[in-house]
């Protein structure tokens, strides 16, 4: 596991060299397996972004990287957003209330969000988990 510099932002190991930062799991990748062709990215076996263990890193796809986030659930979704504001519980209390007459425009001045924000829900164009 990497234990030196991290992102804060994404959660990934880094290193300065060449006068800036780069991935660790990419510089253990081309230490251990040599240069990463180009279009194609390391992806985890592992799904932890500080394991920097070359058997556990392997070439593939931008594609293939948000398959994986895909079928192994990583991707962020509803309340865990950044920008969220609605929760699941308030997400179902919409669509029932939509189901039942209520208007786009008074749940939204009932919740303090926009009209697209509740569409959007209710519709389930997005919060298709819930």
């Amino acid at each position: 596991m990497w234990t030196g510099n991290v992102n804060q932002g994404n959660g990934y190991g880094r290193l300065r060299g060449d006068g800036r930062y780069q991935p660790a799991h990419r510089v253990s990748y081309e230490i251990f397996n040599g240069p990463i062709p180009e279009g194609l990215v390391v992806r985890h076996k592992t799904d932890i972004p500080l394991d920097v263990n070359p058997r556990n890193l392997e070439l593939g796809t931008v594609a293939d990287n948000a398959r994986d986030c895909v079928e192994r659930q990583r991707q962020v979704r509803g309340e865990r957003q950044v920008h969220a504001v609605l929760n699941p519980h308030i997400v179902r209390v919409m669509r029932v209330g939509h189901e039942n007459g209520r208007t786009i425009a008074s749940l939204a001045r009932e919740y303090h969000v926009a009209e697209t924000t509740v569409r959007n829900a209710v519709r389930r164009w997005t919060w298709k988990h819930i």
